[in-house]
């Protein structure tokens, strides 16, 4: 699509998808922007006033501020061309689903740091609780 930019944080364009990757997606011509941040979005936005800029979003928490932050930062600044196809999600839903399969045989998790520093320690303790 010619008057679409998809952005998206630069980890994922490697990564499969049902029929192709965001990186060989980019290299039949397609415009797509590896970010550093998400803020990236806005001048992009500005810069192309004439094409739908969509930011793919896609984390757990640690992720999840940074496009609330752009979000905000869209709405204030009244940008009428970004869209947005948000896809995060929290770490307990996975720990949960894994912890739910009868097959699954787990004593332990390590939990994610970089989660918890944003969390706390109290999303875990219905886990804890259950299992």
């Amino acid at each position: 699509m010619k008057d679409t930019i998809f952005c998206t944080l630069g980890d994922l364009l490697r990564v499969p998808g049902s029929e192709i990757s965001l990186l060989d997606l980019r290299a039949k011509g397609a415009d797509v922007r590896a970010l550093y941040s998400p803020l990236e979005v806005l001048e992009i936005a500005k810069q192309n006033l004439n094409k739908n800029i969509i930011f793919f979003a896609i984390g757990f928490e640690t992720t999840t501020p940074m496009s609330a932050l752009l979000l905000q930062k869209v709405i204030e600044e009244k940008i009428n061309n970004v869209f947005f196809h948000i896809n995060h999600i929290t770490v307990p839903a996975p720990v949960e689903a894994i912890m739910n399969d009868e097959n699954v045989k787990i004593n332990a998790f390590l939990g994610p740091s970089h989660v918890s520093v944003i969390t706390g320690y109290g999303i875990y303790e219905p886990l804890a609780a259950k299992f």
